[in-house]
């Protein structure tokens, strides 16, 4: 069994990136491209530059970047972290990426003869990828795991339907009050009273 996705990827995918940091708003370039781990921080280049020197040096850290208007992470630097495989990868750059969230499409695709699609969210996939994104990837190991959010105990809780069937209702999982005398579950029958022997008229 896979271990649990660490807490810190479901908040990464949470996370808006490419806007304009608040601390640097006035300087060119603030577009916001970084996530701290340690921090839990979007940064952009100068906040990496900032006082203290250099703050996030011995930080964990992963660069964000974008393919066809959305958020990509290059496999070679997710890896040393999180497990990407089985995630549709496309190539930027000569590079290898993954998207973090589900590919956005303006219209359902058809699949063809060789085409897969996504286990979770049905989108298109080449084979023999399993997932579009790294979040479909989380969210199924949430699903696989009766209870478990995706992530550790103390991260953002992703649901799973898993743990109640279709349709049952929770209170049909409580016992139901027993008798407490045996005797009760036996129908009772009512036994008609029987007349005296009859006696016969004298014979003449």
């Amino acid at each position: 069994m896979e271990r649990k996705s660490p807490r810190w990827l479901g908040l990464l995918l949470s996370k808006k990136f490419f806007e304009v940091c608040d601390e640097h708003r006035d300087l060119r370039k603030s577009e916001t491209n970084v996530y701290c781990i340690h921090c839990d921080q979007c940064l952009c280049s100068h906040c990496l530059a900032a006082p203290p020197p250099e703050k996030h040096r011995h930080h964990k850290m992963i660069q964000i970047r974008r393919y066809i208007y959305q958020d990509v992470v290059q496999v070679q630097d997710l890896q040393k972290f999180v497990d990407c495989s089985k995630v549709q990868t496309y190539t930027t750059n000569g590079a290898k990426v993954v998207l973090l969230n589900t590919r956005k499409q303006s219209k359902p695709s058809k699949l063809s003869a060789t085409a897969a699609s996504c286990e979770i969210c049905g989108r298109v996939i080449s084979n023999p990828f399993r997932y579009c994104s790294i979040a479909c990837k989380v969210s199924e190991r949430a699903v696989d795991e009766p209870g478990s959010s995706g992530v550790d105990d103390t991260g953002p809780i992703l649901s799973s339907s898993s743990d109640l069937e279709a349709g049952e209702d929770s209170s049909s999982c409580l016992a139901s009050p027993q008798p407490s005398d045996s005797s009760d579950l036996i129908p009772r029958i009512k036994k008609s009273r029987r007349k005296g022997t009859p006696t016969r008229s004298p014979v003449h």
